[in-house]
């Protein structure tokens, strides 16, 4: 790359969607995986945004990231969270690791990007998708939402995401009336995300009441704290149940950033 052309070096950096943060001092503080904080010296709080893609490297490793969340300018420096991407869940078989993890080894050859596709810069969408697996059975007949399995739960990272649920719910008897509902929630006991609830609705199957449906929901959802969300469900009557069977096919919760 030229070094005496100005114009040379901003083309350069442009022409594969990167443009150079090198002069900046970029410091690790802290990890909240699959979220990492690190700090920039002076006022970049008008440069950085949501959604922008970062490249740098730790101990010789080229790295990653999608920044989620921007900081004030406080204290002389600027602070940024970024997603490193995969997930992190207490049980290691229901989620991806992450991905490219910040760690606190020096920063160097800083990058970022506000091109939907610089060169190198990883599409998969397993790359930026952090995934909950199950494939236990839970039933009831309450009438009120409650939590399923808290292995259905997920804590969605700091940023905007798009969360998908699919599985295969059963409801049985409890007259010609019977069915359920099942919903994400960031309560326990109440529907409240719009667009992550759905209804199960019964019908009459060999001189019973029984029905079987695979349930897909999907909505953007954007936090700014770490959020644990919960799947619940209830029954439509008290004489009806209902059932997530992940043993009958994998349920499958998907949190994917949306910059990605």
């Amino acid at each position: 790359m030229p070094k005496s052309n100005i114009s040379s070096i901003y083309y350069e950096d442009i022409e594969d969607g990167w443009i150079s943060s090198d002069k900046e001092a970029w410091t690790y503080v802290s990890a909240d995986k699959p979220t990492y904080v690190f700090s920039i010296l002076g006022n970049v709080s008008t440069k950085y945004y949501a959604g922008i893609k970062l490249k740098y490297k730790q101990s010789g490793t080229v790295k990653y990231a999608i920044i989620t969340k921007v900081g004030s300018y406080s204290g002389g420096s600027t602070q940024i969270t970024i997603y490193g991407g995969g997930g992190d869940y207490p049980t290691t078989t229901n989620a991806n690791d992450v991905v490219y993890p910040m760690t606190s080894a020096t920063i160097s050859e800083k990058f970022y990007s506000t091109s939907g596709n610089p060169v190198g810069f990883p599409k998969e969408q397993s790359v930026w998708s952090y995934i909950v697996q199950y494939s236990g059975d839970f039933t009831t007949n309450s009438t009120a939402w409650i939590e399923t399995d808290p292995l259905l739960r997920v804590r969605c990272p700091i940023g905007s995401w798009k969360i998908t649920w699919s599985g295969d719910v059963r409801g049985w008897d409890g007259g010609d009336d019977f069915g359920g509902a099942v919903a994400i929630s960031n309560l326990n006991n109440s529907p409240n995300i719009y667009g992550l609830s759905a209804p199960l609705i019964g019908g009459v199957c060999y001189n019973w009441y029984y029905h079987m449906a695979h349930i897909f929901m999907e909505a953007n959802y954007t936090v700014t704290t770490k959020t644990l969300l919960y799947t619940i469900f209830r029954a439509w009557n008290g004489g009806g149940n209902i059932r997530i069977e992940g043993s009958a096919g994998r349920t499958l919760i998907t949190l994917t950033n949306v910059y990605y």
